[in-house]
């Protein structure tokens, strides 16, 4: 499984992190595995949320699409958060699309040199589990 979200680029920093977080509680419906990897998207703006989510209306791909109700972006699509799925079915939906990264600073790629870096060796690794939020 994996749990999607996506957000707009051309929000500040702090606000795509709000958004996130927003995308990702009203898209989870109900108690996924542990296993599940999230995986956190870019779109450049507004305009490319609302065409991707209707995409995703159009392959009846179960999401959520975030409109802010506070000012300054009142009434803006902010993110989308995708219920957890099989990447396989959302691949041609969102491979074109990067993952979130601070600007100026490079995105972190998640290795397995660190065990329990990798959602899928958290079970095996000898680190005790983080606990549940």
């Amino acid at each position: 499984m994996t749990h999607y979200c996506v957000v707009r680029a051309d929000l500040p920093f702090g606000a795509q992190a709000a958004q996130l977080i927003h995308a990702t509680g009203q898209s989870l419906l109900e108690q996924h595995p542990r296993s599940t990897y999230a995986i956190a998207l870019h779109v450049a703006d507004e305009a490319e949320l609302r065409a991707l989510a209707q995409r995703l209306t159009e392959a009846t791909i179960a999401h959520v699409l975030v409109i802010e109700e506070d000012p300054p972006y009142a009434g803006q699509a902010m993110a989308i958060g995708l219920l957890p799925t099989d990447r396989k079915r959302l691949k041609p939906y969102l491979s074109s699309y990067a993952l979130v990264a601070q600007p100026g600073r490079a995105s972190r790629v998640m290795t397995s040199k660190v065990p329990g870096s990798n959602p899928g060796e958290r079970a095996t690794s000898s680190h005790p589990p983080a606990s549940d939020v």
